[in-house]
C-alpha cells in the first residue's frame, strides 16, 4: 500500500489505490486520522484492528468497500462516509458490526 503520512494522519491518494491490505495498520497506535479515496473497493482483514488511538476514518467511496473481518475491531474511531451512503454502509456485510461508529459527512 502506498500512503502519505503527515504526523499521525494517513491519506490514500484520490485516484490511484483501491485497497488496504491485510493487517496494513494493525496495532498502529499512533494513527489518528485516515482519509480513504473514492476508489477504495477493499479494506482487508485486520486493516485497522487495534488502532486504539484512531479518532476518525473518512471514506469517500459511495459504495461500501468489501470489508474483511476484524477490520475495525478494538478501534474507537468514527467512520465518516458520504451522507447518501450511511444506510448502505450500516447494512453492508461486516460494516453492520460498526454501524454505531458510522456517520454521514459532506465531502
Amino acid at each position: 500500500i502506498a500512503q502519505c503520512l503527515v504526523g499521525s494522519e494517513m491519506c490514500i491518494r484520490d485516484s490511484y489505490y483501491t485497497s488496504i491490505d491485510y493487517g496494513a495498520f494493525w496495532k498502529c497506535t499512533s494513527l489518528k486520522i485516515v482519509i480513504l479515496n473514492k476508489n477504495i473497493t477493499v479494506i482487508d482483514q485486520r486493516a485497522f484492528q487495534d488502532c486504539t488511538s484512531m479518532e476518525s476514518c473518512y471514506i469517500k467511496a459511495t459504495i461500501p468497500p468489501a470489508l474483511g473481518t476484524w477490520a475495525f475491531d478494538n478501534n474507537p474511531c468514527k467512520i465518516y462516509v458520504p451522507h447518501e451512503s450511511v444506510a448502505t454502509y450500516k447494512a453492508a456485510t461486516n460494516w453492520n458490526l460498526y454501524a454505531s461508529q458510522i456517520y454521514g459527512y459532506d465531502f
